[in-house]
C-alpha cells in the first residue's frame, strides 16, 4: 500500500514532546496527536498499550488473533498461476535478525489491532514499530499533511527522516522516512490522517475500564472474604462490661491460630467482613465485558467458546475457519497488497490453508463431491446425455 501522511493539529491540541535540534528546527512526538486526555480515552498511545497489556480480557482477544494471525503463508501467484508457495522464506530466511517472518507477523496483528503497524523495510530488513514509537518533525508534518495528485510530489513529500525506537525504555534512532509503511486497524482516511488510522479499541474504552475494575472488585472481595468481625455481648447493663484489650486481644489469636475449635467463657458474635462474593456476580461481568471486546475484534460467541469452554473438534475447526475468512483475511490481503509493492511483485496472496480447520472443509467437499456424482447417475439411467460436462464442472470445480 503506497501512501501520503495527512497531520493534523486540529483542537489546538499538541504534542507531548518537543526537542530542538541543532540545526534550530524540532522534533515534536506524534504519538499523542490522536488522543486527549479525556476520561472517555487512554490518552497516550503508550498509555493504551499498557493498558491492553495489564487487562486480561483485551489481551487474550488480541494475542489469540496476533497468534492465528502469524501463521499466515504468503505465497507468488502470475498470470493467476502459482510461482511459490511461503516465499518470503526463500526471499530471506529471517526478517531482521531478532526475528523470524512468524514473530514479525505478529507484532503486525498486534500493533495493527491497537490501531496501526508501522512497517519499516530498508536494505531487505523489516522491522515493526508501534504508534508510541515513532516520532517526526514538525514541518514534515505539515508538508505531509498536503493532499497531491502526483506520484513525484508525495515521494518528495516523503523526503527525509525520522526517529523511532524499538521500545519505550531503548534510544531514539535515526531513519528514512521513505522507508516507512502503514498498516492501520481501520482506514486512515476515516481520521483524515494518514499517518495514523483509528482504532477499535477506543470505542471499548469503558469496556476496558470495567474489565478492570471488576478484577480489582474481585481481588479485594477475595481478600475481605479471609477477614472477621468479632464483636462481645455487651448490652449496655451496669453489671456488664466490654471487652478489654487483653480479651480481645485472646480471641484474636486463638481465631488465628491452628484449632478448628476454640471456647470462650464470653458471649461472642463472629461475622466474615465477605460471605456473598457469588452474589457480586463479578466473574460473570468480566467474562461479558470479555464477549463484547471480542465481539468488536471480530471473534464470534463460537470462537469465544473455544477459548473459554472447549469445544468438538469439528466445530472448533469450523469457527476458526470462518473466524479467519471473514475477520482475519481482510487484514492479510492489506498485508499482501503492501509487500507487492514493497518487493515489486506482481500477485501476492495470503494463506491459512495449511492449517487443521481446512481438512474439514476439505471433507466436507468430498461428501458434497459425492453426493453430486450419485445425482448424476440416476440422471444418467433417467437418459440425461450430458453426463460429461457435468462431470468435467463437478472435478474442475474442486
Amino acid at each position: 500500500m503506497g501512501f501520503n501522511f495527512n497531520i493534523s493539529f486540529g483542537n489546538n491540541k499538541l504534542p507531548n514532546y518537543v526537542e530542538r535540534l541543532n540545526d534550530g528546527s524540532f522534533w515534536y512526538g506524534i504519538k499523542d496527536f490522536f488522543n486527549d486526555n479525556s476520561d472517555t480515552k487512554f490518552g497516550s498511545h503508550q498509555k493504551k498499550l499498557e493498558s491492553v497489556l495489564c487487562n486480561p480480557a483485551v489481551l487474550k482477544v488480541l494475542s489469540f488473533r496476533a497468534d492465528m494471525y502469524s501463521q499466515v503463508k504468503f505465497n507468488e501467484y502470475a498470470n493467476d498461476k502459482l510461482v511459490e508457495q511461503d516465499f518470503l522464506y526463500s526471499y530471506k530466511k529471517q526478517p531482521n535478525p531478532m526475528q523470524s517472518w512468524l514473530d514479525l507477523h505478529w507484532d503486525i496483528s498486534f500493533n495493527r489491532d491497537l490501531g496501526n503497524a508501522y512497517l519499516y523495510v530498508e536494505n531487505d530488513t523489516f522491522y515493526c514499530f508501534g504508534l508510541q514509537n515513532i516520532e517526526i518533525k514538525e514541518e514534515q508534518l505539515k508538508e505531509i499533511n498536503k493532499y497531491r495528485f502526483s506520484d513525484y510530489k508525495v515521494k518528495q513529500a516523503m523526503k527525509g527522516t525520522f526517529k523511532a525506537r524499538f521500545n519505550c525504555d531503548a534510544e531514539w534512532q535515526t531513519f528514512e522516512l521513505k522507508n516507512l509503511y502503514l498498516l492501520s486497524d481501520l482506514s486512515n482516511n476515516v481520521s483524515g490522517n494518514w499517518l495514523a488510522g483509528n482504532s477499535r479499541l477506543d470505542a471499548l474504552y469503558d469496556v476496558v475500564q470495567n474489565s478492570k475494575l471488576s478484577l480489582k472488585a474481585k481481588k479485594k472481595n477475595l481478600f475481605f472474604t479471609f477477614k472477621h468481625f468479632v464483636s462481645g455481648g455487651y448490652d449496655g447493663k451496669v453489671d456488664a462490661r466490654p471487652m478489654s484489650d487483653e480479651e480481645q486481644k485472646s480471641i484474636a489469636n486463638s481465631l488465628l491460630g491452628s484449632k478448628d475449635i476454640f471456647a470462650s467463657k464470653h458471649k461472642i458474635e463472629v461475622k466474615q467482613l465477605v460471605d456473598n462474593l457469588a452474589n457480586l456476580k463479578l466473574d460473570e461481568s468480566y467474562l461479558s465485558d470479555l464477549s463484547i471486546i471480542a465481539n468488536m475484534y471480530g471473534m464470534t460467541k463460537d470462537i469465544l467458546d473455544i477459548l473459554t469452554k472447549g469445544s468438538t473438534y469439528e466445530n472448533k475447526e469450523k469457527s476458526i475457519g470462518a473466524f479467519i475468512d471473514y475477520s482475519l483475511m481482510p487484514k492479510v490481503q492489506q498485508h499482501s497488497d503492501l509487500l507487492e509493492i514493497i518487493l515489486d511483485k506482481q500477485d501476492i496472496r495470503g494463506s491459512f490453508k495449511h492449517l487443521p480447520f481446512n481438512a474439514v472443509f476439505e471433507a466436507e467437499k468430498v461428501t458434497n463431491k459425492k453426493l453430486e456424482l450419485e445425482a448424476l447417475k440416476i440422471a444418467s439411467e433417467l437418459g440425461f446425455t450430458n453426463v460429461q460436462d457435468e462431470l468435467k464442472r463437478i472435478y474442475d470445480g474442486y
